[in-house]
C-alpha cells in the first residue's frame, strides 16, 4: 500500500530522551543493533513511507544522535525535556509551514522494530477514515504498564488512560497505545496549543492531544498492528537484546529469500548493511559486518570475519579475517589469514 505525494507527509522522530535505564554514557537511540543505531531503523522505516520531511527532535547527547543519522533529516533541539508533547512543540514552526490538511506522523527513536509497511498502512487508514488523529495500537497478552485505549461510539477513541490511572475494568483492556500517531497538521497544532502540564510530572504529554481532539468533536481513530512486537520500545539492555534477536532473524531471512544459503542461522552474524550475492553460502561461525559486499557463488566460513570489505564472485574465505579492501573474484583465502587493508598488512592473498 503506497503513500502518495511526498509533500503531504511529515515525520517527526522523538530522540531527545536520556534513557537512564540503559545505564550508558551513550544516547539511548545511538545504541546499535547489527551495526545500525536504534534511531537508524526508525528513520529507515520513516523514509520508506515517502515522507517529504523527516524531523528529529534531539536533546540529550544530541551530537551523538546527529552523528548517527547524518544529513538526511532536519534537526530541532529540545533544550529541556518536558515531555513528549513539549518535544513535538519544538517542531511547531515546521508543522505550521505545511498545509492544514497535510499529515504529520510522530514516531519514537527507540522503536527499531517498526516497519515502513506498517507505517504506510497506518497512514492510509488515517486518510481513508479522514481522522484528525489516528493512534497506532496493538493487542498484547499482558498490558501492564501500558496506556489503554478507551473507545466510544462508532469505535472511535475517546481517550487513552495510563495504567496507574486506569480503573480495574479499564485494566482488563488488552489494546495498548504505541505512542505513535498520525495527525492532520492543523488539528495537531490546535491540540498542542491546548496542552498543559498540570500533572504529577509537570510535563506536557502528547497522549493528551487525543482526548483534546476527541472532546472537541474531531475523529480520533486507531490502526491496530498485527504484530505487537513492532511497537516495542527499548529501555534497557535486556530489551535491546530481545530486539536484536528479532532484527537478526529478519536480516538472515531476507538473505535466504534472496538466494543465499545459511545452513545454521543461529551460528551466523550478519549486519544490516551487508550485501550478499545469490548462490553464496555462509557457514557457521561467520561474522559479516558493516557495508561488506559479497559477490555471487562465494563460500564464507567456517569461522571467518569480514568487515567493510568487497569480496568478488566465486571467492572462498575459510577461518580468516578480512578488514577493508577488495578481494579479486575467484580468490581462495585461508585458512588462518589476516588481511587488513587499512593497516596495509596481512598474509596476502592466494
Amino acid at each position: 500500500m503506497e503513500v502518495n505525494n511526498r509533500s503531504e507527509l511529515t515525520v517527526i522522530i522523538l530522540a531527545a530522551g536520556e534513557g537512564k535505564r540503559m545505564k550508558s554514557d551513550m544516547a539511548k537511540v545511538a545504541h546499535r543493533i547489527c551495526g545500525k543505531p536504534l534511531a537508524g531503523y526508525v528513520l529507515e522505516a520513516a523514509l520508506g513511507t515517502g515522507a517529504g520531511d523527516c524531523v528529529v527532535i534531539v536533546g540529550h547527547r544530541e551530537d551523538q544522535v546527529r552523528a548517527c543519522l547524518g544529513d538526511k533529516v532536519k534537526y530541532v533541539s529540545q533544550k529541556k525535556q518536558l515531555g513528549t508533547g513539549h518535544a513535538v512543540m519544538q517542531a511547531a514552526d515546521i508543522i505550521a509551514s505545511k498545509t492544514a490538511l497535510s499529515d504529520v506522523m510522530v514516531l519514537y527513536g527507540d522503536t527499531p522494530l517498526i516497519t515502513a509497511e506498517t507505517l504506510k498502512e497506518a497512514i492510509s487508514a488515517h486518510r481513508l477514515s479522514e481522522n484528525a488523529v489516528t493512534v497506532i495500537t496493538a493487542d498484547v497478552p499482558d498490558p501492564s504498564g501500558y496506556g489503554r485505549i478507551i473507545r466510544g461510539s462508532g469505535d472511535r477513541i475517546k481517550r487513552i488512560v495510563e495504567h496507574r490511572d486506569a480503573s480495574p475494568e479499564e485494566r482488563q483492556i488488552k489494546e495498548i497505545n504505541s505512542g505513535m500517531y498520525c495527525y492532520k497538521a492543523g488539528e495537531l497544532l490546535k491540540a498542542l496549543d491546548r496542552l498543559d502540564n498540570r500533572n504529577e510530572q509537570g510535563e506536557y504529554y502528547l497522549t493528551d492531544t487525543v482526548a483534546i481532539l476527541a472532546e472537541g468533536g474531531k475523529k480520533a481513530g486507531a490502526f491496530k498492528t498485527a504484530d505487537s512486537r513492532e511497537i516495542a520500545g527499548i529501555n534497557d539492555r535486556v530489551q535491546l537484546a530481545g530486539a536484536a534477536a528479532i532484527i537478526r532473524e529478519r536480516i538472515l531471512r531476507g538473505h535466504m529469500l534472496g538466494g543465499v544459503t545459511i545452513a545454521d542461522p543461529g551460528a551466523v552474524y550478519i549486519e544490516a548493511e551487508a550485501v550478499i550475492g545469490r548462490d553464496s553460502e555462509i557457514l557457521p561461525g561467520s561474522f559479516i559486518e558493516g557495508r561488506t559486499i559479497i559477490g555471487e557463488r562465494c563460500l564464507i566460513g567456517p569461522g571467518s570475519r569480514i568487515t567493510e570489505a568487497e569480496i568478488g564472485d566465486g571467492c572462498k574465505v575459510a577461518c580468516s579475517v578480512i578488514t577493508g579492501g577488495k578481494i579479486p573474484p575467484g580468490s581462495n583465502i585461508g585458512p588462518f589469514e589476516y588481511i587488513n587493508a587499512y593497516m596495509q598488512k596481512g598474509n596476502g592473498q592466494k
